[in-house]
């Protein structure tokens, strides 16, 4: 469709051919696109965006306290992440949390924070496993012979 269109646009629409597509309109022509309506909304931290703030108000939206609290910990993991990757240093709990409620507008409940605060629920560190070291005892006697020995 768009070969034909540009051939009568070429040939100033007074080409005469038999096109499986009907000719273009002339008007249509010159005619700009509309203007794109970009949000003129201003964000709290940029760092976060725009995507945060809607799952923060998401998450605050969740009517079971239990929802509400996974949805929270999982939108501050998150942060955290976000935070970690526009900014050398680490963020502590409190932090995101106040970010949360900034964002949101309005105090997280007691219960949400004393539950985080009490499980320890946004720590990132994973716990070391005990002994685990399969890659190195997997040699079986064998000799790593893809290495050259230098004298």
């Amino acid at each position: 469709n768009k070969l034909w269109d540009d051939l009568y646009i070429m040939s100033g629409f007074e080409i005469d051919v038999e096109s499986p597509f009907p000719m273009p309109a002339k008007d249509k022509l010159g005619k700009k696109p509309k203007m794109l309506q970009y949000s003129t909304h201003r964000l709290h931290f940029k760092h976060y965006g725009r995507n945060i703030e809607l799952l923060v108000e998401k998450a605050l939206e969740e009517e079971a306290i239990d929802d509400q609290l996974g949805a929270v910990v999982y939108v501050a993991k998150l942060m955290k992440g976000f935070y970690a990757s526009w900014n050398k240093d680490n963020i502590d709990d409190e932090t995101v949390l106040g970010h949360i409620e900034k964002i949101a507008g309005k105090p997280l409940s007691p219960d949400i924070r004393e539950r985080i605060a009490q499980d320890k629920l946004l720590d990132t560190q994973k716990e070391r496993g005990k002994g685990h070291h399969n890659n190195r005892n997997n040699k079986g006697g064998r000799k790593n012979d893809n290495r050259k020995r230098r004298n």
